[in-house]
């Protein structure tokens, strides 16, 4: 059995098979058989050959194939002349090498076995009773003491030396493309890292079948391979079929000498979670030629994963401005929370701007309830009673119980307790039309109203409200509206002195709050949580405490903290989780101050100033004679002339044409006349 004489180069292709190029080889194979007996005739083999069969037993693809089915199997049958012959019986087969193959460190080996020709019997034959064997007399056998294989091994071209044994310095250098140290990711910022590979052959003989196997931790997977190389592409990576997690890229093949191979793998991170602290990547390389360092063939790659959460609170008043001032209601004489004042609504938006999920974070938020101590409440007096808290989104909220509607009053109004709508702007005279004359001064009194609520005209049809609904009895009682302690309040404005704006807030000692805190779950990048605290205006505190001050501010606070579950949880920017929420609460109704009106000297200077002028515009038009009058006969009075005599003239000849006057426009300016 014998193959090519030469190493086989596998960039030579000289072979056409089906209208392509291939590198092919021819393989001989020949038989004949000596025996002791008498046996004296032709013998019939059968053979096969198997192409590669080292890197079949691998589990490696084959590198070769045959023609007709193109595998790397070749079966047939050959006829072995008597043992008198002095001729062999020979066969030769053409293999070809397939054009992608690129592990020509190892050679090729072919096996080929043989065996005795045996014709297919009837296997039924031999179940039928009676049935005779034919005689093995005169039959061949072969020699078991013999091998019945033979092996061929072909080389290939390669650049190792005369020993054909390669020796390479394999380098491996790689780095994760993240910024700080260690390299941090910010969880959310990407949805790929790439990680940059150098594998380098420093003064060594070329490197074959050069492999880099990457171990990814979980949650991280390979997407893609770019190469930087220039010129054909040398480096292929994919992942092991049964585990993802494992990265095997092929480099070069071989790796020439001093050359430098560079490329960077695409990681996909979408799937990590706040709990990944840390990426560990070990990288191994491996080469089927003989490295004389081994110590710079492996790199680990680490990165810090952090999660950027930019979580911001903001606030707003709704209404921003409301009116207090009419009744005056004790605490025993409410039963619905309308009763108490205008509503008063603080909502609070909590976003996520940042670039990672927030794990969670809670929300404190003082409430001011009661003003500070007064001269004639030591205790204190409500301020904004809570009535409900309201949370849109993934959280909740644990307002205490004493202080949520602590008096149990119903939502709503009092049912036919005739008062203008809870909130609204509607015209007093348009609902006074409904009213009698001996409920009108109670309809005054109504609750106040919020500068920027507005109602839809057909809130309030006019059949809705009629005399004959309520009864004279109703309103009896006029101590109803009064205060509980039965003291007639002081008129608020008779002091007559306006006084300046009053800031109502907890972190100033002006009022008491009360701390409560929401919790929110997992808030996504770009989400939000709505938090809305609802209350009512003590319209009798601000009414007793201040009649006359420009306008009340009322403050509430909120603060955003983030819950760090894990080591890795940051907060980027800290000057936004605070929040103030400001309501501006105005008097209904109030005198103007000394130092609103206008002072007696302005109004006569102004006086004087009206005067002056209107004298200088009637001294003008006198000058123009807008003032003279007409008399009637002169108005009326004919007027004469003297008629004088106007000579006749006489016109001098001049040469024309009838003619040229007939179809000319004639022009008496172009002609001299005089009068005598």
């Amino acid at each position: 059995m014998s193959g090519p004489t030469y190493p086989v180069n596998p960039k030579t292709r000289t072979c056409d098979l089906n209208g392509k190029s291939y590198t092919c080889f021819q393989i001989k194979f020949g038989f004949r058989y000596s025996t002791t007996s008498p046996f004296d005739n032709d013998v019939d083999l059968t053979y096969r050959l198997d192409g590669d069969s080292i890197y079949q037993a691998w589990g490696l693809g084959p590198r070769l194939f045959f023609p007709g089915e193109g595998k790397s199997v070749f079966e047939g049958s050959i006829r072995v002349p008597r043992q008198g012959a002095k001729t062999w019986a020979e066969r030769t087969i053409t293999a070809y090498l397939k054009p992608d193959t690129m592990a020509i460190l190892h050679p090729l080996v072919v096996n080929l076995t043989w065996s005795l020709w045996e014709p297919s019997s009837n296997n039924k034959l031999f179940s039928i009773p009676g049935y005779r064997l034919s005689s093995l007399d005169g039959r061949p056998i072969l020699n078991l003491l013999q091998r019945q294989y033979n092996e061929l091994e072909i080389d290939f071209v390669k650049e190792c030396g005369p020993d054909s044994v390669c020796i390479s310095n394999l380098k491996l250098q790689a780095q994760l493309l993240l910024f700080g140290n260690p390299p941090t990711f910010s969880l959310g910022s990407s949805r790929e890292i790439r990680a940059e590979i150098q594998v380098d052959n420093e003064d060594g003989e070329p490197a074959y079948n050069t492999e880099l196997r990457v171990h990814l931790p979980e949650r991280l997977f390979y997407v893609g391979m770019i190469e930087h190389s220039s010129g054909e592409t040398r480096v292929s990576c994919r992942t092991v079929e049964d585990n993802s997690s494992v990265v095997i890229c092929e480099i070069g093949n071989p790796v020439s000498k001093s050359s430098i191979q560079l490329f960077t793998l695409r990681l996909l991170t979408t799937m990590l979670r706040p709990w990944d602290t840390h990426l560990k990547i070990p990288l191994t390389l491996t080469t089927m030629s003989s490295d004389s360092n081994t110590s710079d063939n492996s790199v680990i790659l680490k990165a810090k994963v952090v999660v950027d959460v930019d979580l911001s609170i903001t606030g707003i008043s709704h209404p921003r401005q409301v009116l207090y001032g009419g009744e005056q209601r004790g605490l025993s004489a409410m039963e619905y929370q309308a009763q108490i004042g205008t509503a008063v609504n603080h909502t609070y938006v909590i976003r996520n701007h940042g670039r990672g999920t927030a794990p969670g974070a809670v929300v404190k938020i003082m409430w001011p309830y009661e003003i500070q101590n007064t001269e004639l409440h030591s205790n204190g007096k409500l301020l904004l009673y809570m009535t409900d808290v309201k949370l849109v989104g993934r959280g909740r909220c644990y307002p205490p119980e004493d202080h949520r509607n602590f008096l149990n009053l119903k939502p709503g109004n009092r049912p036919n307790l005739l008062t203008a709508p809870r909130q609204g702007t509607i015209d007093r005279k348009r609902w006074r039309v409904h009213v009698s004359r001996t409920l009108r001064k109670k309809a005054d009194a109504r609750e106040p109203r919020s500068l920027e609520d507005d109602f839809e005209e057909n809130d309030f049809e006019e059949d809705d409200f009629e005399e004959d609904d309520f009864e004279d009895d109703d309103f009896e009682d006029e101590d109803y509206f009064e205060e509980e302690s039965g003291e007639a309040n002081p008129d608020p404005y008779s002091e007559g002195q306006l006084e300046g704006v009053v800031t109502l807030d907890c972190m100033s000692g002006t009022a008491r709050c009360f701390e409560f805190n929401c919790t929110l779950d997992t808030l996504l990048v770009n989400r939000s949580v709505v938090i809305t605290v609802e209350a009512r205006l003590w319209n009798t505190t601000f009414t007793q405490e201040y009649p006359l001050v420009s306008h009340v501010d009322i403050l509430s606070h909120a603060e955003v903290e983030l819950v760090k579950n894990f080591e890795n949880i940051q907060q980027s920017r800290s000057f936004n989780d605070k929040a103030v929420v400001v309501t501006k609460a105005l008097p209904e109704t109030r005198p103007f101050s000394l130092a609103e009106q206008v002072e007696v000297w302005a109004i006569l200077l102004g006086i004087l100033l009206g005067l002056l002028l209107l004298l200088l515009i009637a001294l003008c038009l006198w000058k123009c004679g807008f003032f003279r009058r007409v008399s009637v006969r002169e108005q009326y009075e004919a007027k004469y002339y003297t008629a004088t005599k106007i000579p006749r003239a006489k016109v001098i000849e001049t040469n024309f044409s009838p003619s040229y006057y007939e179809s000319s426009i004639y022009d008496a300016s172009k002609y001299e006349t005089s009068f005598q």
